[in-house]
């Protein structure tokens, strides 16, 4: 598998995870330790959670809401509830689990409208483009307004380090990393996965 192989599906698992279990919140503290994060898709209804491909991606996340009868009833829910932006995120989840980024995309637009600053919702709308759609440029504005949102949400640099990386940005990915090792504690759980991919960073030169 090369490098950049690599990186999308470590990126995904990480991202995906960095997610759920965050809830309304902009912080990383939530879950971020199962498999270095818990998915900044939105609040886990379930402590069961089922792992999907999608493009060479594997994505991790609830099993109440993987599968078209629970993207279907996501998605009502949200229609239902047009200001509660939990029901937003469940929708965009859903259907980032199940491979459909249309309609990622329009839920994940309609949870941002509800709370624009959370780099949580940012990064998990940049995650559609760069690895649904692996338009990882179109994905860079979100990531980096989600580390001008949250500047101690590691994962925004992470996710805006990767895309960089991608495009073949080396230098300028380095450069997200240390800027966001300086912003992030090192008393975050997720600091050392900054430190990893500095590190691969690093033997890639």
């Amino acid at each position: 598998m090369n490098r950049l192989a690599t990186l999308a599906l470590t990126s995904t698992i990480l991202g995906t995870l960095a997610l759920a279990g965050c809830g309304q919140t902009n912080t990383t503290s939530n879950t971020a330790s199962t498999s270095n994060s818990s998915a900044a898709h939105g609040k886990s209804t379930s402590n069961s959670t089922v792992i999907v491909k999608h493009n060479n991606s594997l994505i991790q996340g609830s099993a109440t809401l993987a599968g078209e009868a629970n993207l279907k009833k996501a998605i009502a829910t949200a229609l239902k509830e047009p200001n509660n932006v939990q029901a937003q995120v469940n929708a965009a989840q859903s259907a980032f689990m199940n491979g459909n980024s249309s309609e990622a995309i329009t839920y994940y637009k309609k949870a941002i409208a509800l709370q624009p600053k959370s780099a949580v919702y940012l990064t998990a709308f940049g995650n559609v483009y760069r690895e649904m759609k692996n338009d990882p440029k179109s994905a860079i504005p979100f990531y980096q307004k989600a580390t001008t949102a949250d500047p101690s949400y590691a994962f925004g640099w992470y996710q805006l380090a990767v895309a960089e990386a991608q495009v073949g940005n080396t230098s300028e990915a380095k450069s997200v990393i240390a800027e966001g090792l300086q912003k992030v504690s090192t008393s975050n759980p997720d600091y050392a996965v900054l430190k990893q991919e500095e590190k691969q960073l690093e033997s890639n030169k």
